[in-house]
């Protein structure tokens, strides 16, 4: 069966459908949807003040957004569907088994980034409502813009991904969903604690050199390579939850 966009999207709205519906139908979908804008569009920029905009290390900041978003949506992707009883019944279509893989992994992206780029958009507005001016907009560097815009849509990609698989083989969205935590921890914050302990471990000259030195050098260089590293990661994973993905299997699990 070949797989076709039209496909795609088939299953990617129907993912939507069933976000909306397990968040409380359309009011409750849209009323969590506004709390994440307010708190990471509205508080946490007013919070941050001028900062929010002039330092370009928060770029760093908006790689929890999709973290955050796309966690829950992907542990349910087919963990929730084989708890509800519906997997018999999606993989009975003649839909393609890349069509559903990749309308689950689209929906999920597209939930997750779009989140980013509203709330990206609604913290610039918050900030120039409190501190700047209609004749000289206050705006993220060059690089920072870029960068969420790169850096934010691979991240996404990359939980979704993993996420995806997790999901594949889990029973339970709650197994689904303490594994892809689990995941996370180990791949994001245990390198971050182990870092920052070796940092304290150093000398007060050798942590003052260290920051000197961060602090000189070129964020664009350090953002090709964090987007190479993630393009790479994205094209692993996604190839391997290609060949993860087995109707058969799936069925008579």
């Amino acid at each position: 069966m070949s797989m076709t966009f039209a496909d795609v999207w088939l299953v990617a709205t129907k993912e939507f459908r069933e976000v909306a519906l397990r968040q409380g139908g359309s009011r409750g979908s849209v009323f969590n949807l506004v709390l994440i804008v307010a708190v990471f569009g509205v508080f946490m920029p007013l919070q941050a003040g001028l900062s929010w905009v002039q330092t370009p290390w928060l770029l760093f900041t908006w790689t929890w957004l999709p973290l955050f978003m796309v966690s829950a949506l992907v542990a349910d992707s087919f963990a929730g569907e084989r708890e509800r009883h519906t997997l018999e019944t999606l993989l009975t279509t003649p839909l393609s088994d890349h069509a559903i893989l990749f309308g689950k992994l689209l929906a999920a992206v597209l939930y997750g980034y779009g989140m980013l780029l509203v709330v990206f958009a609604v913290s610039l507005v918050t900030v120039n409502l409190r501190h700047g001016t209609w004749r000289y907009p206050l705006l993220f560097p060059g690089e920072v813009t870029l960068g969420v815009l790169v850096i934010g849509f691979l991240v996404t990609l990359f939980v979704a991904s993993i996420g995806v698989m997790i999901s594949l083989k889990a029973k339970t969205v709650r197994q689904a969903g303490q594994t892809l935590s689990l995941g996370i921890l180990v791949t994001l914050w245990v390198p971050g604690i182990a870092a920052n302990y070796m940092f304290r471990a150093l000398s007060e000259p050798m942590r003052r050199a260290l920051v000197d030195w961060a602090v000189q050098l070129d964020l664009w260089i350090i953002a090709a390579a964090g987007v190479a590293l993630l393009v790479l990661v994205d094209a692993v994973f996604v190839g391997i939850a290609m060949r993860r993905f087995r109707r058969s299997q799936l069925t008579f699990d």
